[in-house]
């Protein structure tokens, strides 16, 4: 009975726990932002990665596997992401 409660507390938070991406501004009179480094378990750690590679303009963006699977647009195009 424990086995099984861990397993679904487990499953439970690989499911809503977020993970950033590191999105950077490449033109700066464009809105576009391109994603440069995926994975991050905290916000802070996205944010240094950002201060380490010298970027001005970036964003974090939080993901989970729940949200992508009953999302309807998956893919980092900003129009089909960001419009709600």
């Amino acid at each position: 009975m424990k086995a099984v409660v861990i397993i679904l507390t487990l499953a439970g938070l690989s499911l809503f726990y977020p993970t950033y991406d590191l999105q950077v501004k490449t033109d700066l009179f464009s809105e576009d932002f391109t994603v440069q480094e995926t994975g991050f378990m905290t916000h802070k750690r996205c944010h240094q990665a950002a201060f380490e590679a010298k970027v001005k303009y970036y964003r974090c963006d939080s993901k989970t596997i729940w949200r992508s699977l009953f999302k309807k647009t998956s893919s980092y195009d900003p129009k089909a992401r960001h419009d709600t």
